[in-house]
């Protein structure tokens, strides 16, 4: 009976630190999810910022040429 119990022990904490593991698993992945998704979104920006930049030299360029 006392091996049994070792064994249903055993079993038990290697299913808790599988568990734990695919909990880990699951937070970089997470992680590298979202520092992809900030990494999208600071390219977005850029992308964002630099149409406004070039509408702005459009218009720009088209004041100057009204001189």
């Amino acid at each position: 009976m006392t091996t049994s119990h070792k064994s249903s022990t055993t079993f038990h904490n290697s299913s808790t630190t599988s568990h734990e593991s695919s909990t880990t698993f699951h937070d970089s992945s997470t992680t590298s999810y979202d520092s992809s998704t900030t990494f999208h979104n600071s390219l977005t920006t850029s992308y964002d910022s630099s149409t406004i930049i070039y509408h702005l030299l459009i218009a720009y360029n088209d004041l100057l040429g009204r001189d």
